[in-house]
């Protein structure tokens, strides 16, 4: 490794300006980590209103209003961590004295809590001011009297599971860039690939066989993946429309084999191919959401997560698993092709250089 300079300043250089990029894009002193959170008010009533209004305000949140259906279909897609229900009746009873409760459901890294606590005292505030104005005697009572005022974590039937085995598996397949990168270059070390190159057959025809052998392998792997993960959880992972799932895993595994190809163009030889995958790899994994859940990411980052392919294959799986047609996949399924074509070209570019290194 001494020896190969190229290699060693990659070794130091390439995590050092990873580790430089992300530091700097996420310390952004003005910026504030916002939670995403569904209102579904069937109160409908003024105080109801006000809560929303001051809730708005915070700027740790970002409150949209839904109705209960939409609300849990954003939940399940993983868009809405956190839903709170306003019950009908729910201010007019706690005003009357009753034991009236709000509804929170928040998945495991929301600070769930926290936001309890602080909806709670919003409501005591709220309340008392309503009562003051109108010099009502019950208005000392608001934050000593915790009965009608109660708060609880309801659990969701279908809520989402799997999320983080999912996402570990589409991270391991993404490895499969190292395998074929590998493979390209064994036969170019050992002149194979200049050799099949003099022959008849097009650069594309070259690389093409061994990505549809190796396609085979890997579709192989991603099956077996799925499977030990539905055994290990008691819940199958792919669930729902499974054509739409195969289809986009599909176009998955030829976007990183296309990747395999362009790191191949990079690399001088099999040590290098690591650092590049990684460089890959990591940072997109990281926009996607599947390594750092989105309530954890600054707002630009969770801008700009189209970047990364894992975010549409994510994505169009939940899409699946929520039982919707394979049509609203096909810009999941185009954007990944469009990647695969692209990448490709660009690895084969100029092919008669690479296989006389």
């Amino acid at each position: 490794m001494i020896k190969d300079y190229k290699l060693l300043i990659g070794v130091f250089s390439a995590p050092v300006l990873v580790v430089l990029v992300i530091a700097t894009l996420t310390n952004q002193s003005d910026s504030i980590q916002t939670i995403k959170m569904g209102i579904v008010n069937h109160d409908g009533g003024e105080l109801s209103h006000q809560m929303i209004e001051l809730l708005q305000q915070d700027p740790t949140l970002s409150i949209n209003v839904y109705d209960r259906e939409q609300a849990h279909s954003e939940y399940m897609k993983k868009r809405l961590p956190i839903i709170l229900t306003i019950p009908e009746g729910f201010f007019e009873g706690a005003l009357a004295g009753e034991a009236i409760v709000m509804n929170v459901i928040h998945v495991e890294s929301v600070p769930g809590d926290t936001l309890i606590r602080q909806m709670e005292q919003m409501v005591k505030n709220l309340l008392q001011e309503y009562l003051v104005e109108r010099s009502t005697e019950k208005a000392d009572l608001i934050h000593t009297e915790v009965k009608p005022i109660r708060f609880v974590e309801m659990p969701f039937v279908n809520q989402p599971n799997g999320f983080m085995t999912i996402s570990f598996i589409i991270t391991f397949m993404m490895f499969s860039i190292i395998f074929l990168s590998q493979e390209l270059i064994d036969l170019r070390n050992k002149h194979l690939l200049f050799r099949m190159f003099a022959s008849p057959n097009k650069p594309s025809q070259l690389t093409g066989s061994l990505m549809a052998t190796l396609f085979v392998f890997f579709a192989l792997q991603a099956v077996i993946l799925f499977w030990l993960g539905s055994i290990a959880l008691k819940a199958p992972l792919l669930t729902g429309n499974l054509t739409g799932s195969v289809l986009l895993l599909a176009c998955f595994i030829l976007l990183n084999l296309s990747l395999g190809v362009l790191v191949m163009r990079f690399c001088k030889n099999n040590s290098m191919i690591g650092i590049w995958a990684n460089i890959i790899i990591l940072p997109t994994g990281i926009i996607s959401g599947i390594l750092v859940p989105k309530e954890f990411l600054p707002d630009f980052l969770n801008q700009i997560a189209f970047l990364a392919p894992q975010y549409w294959v994510m994505d169009g799986l939940q899409k699946m698993n929520a039982s919707q047609p394979v049509g609203n996949i096909l810009l999941n399924m185009g954007i990944l092709l469009l990647l695969a074509s692209c990448v490709f070209s660009a690895g084969i570019f100029r092919f008669d250089k690479i296989v006389n290194r």
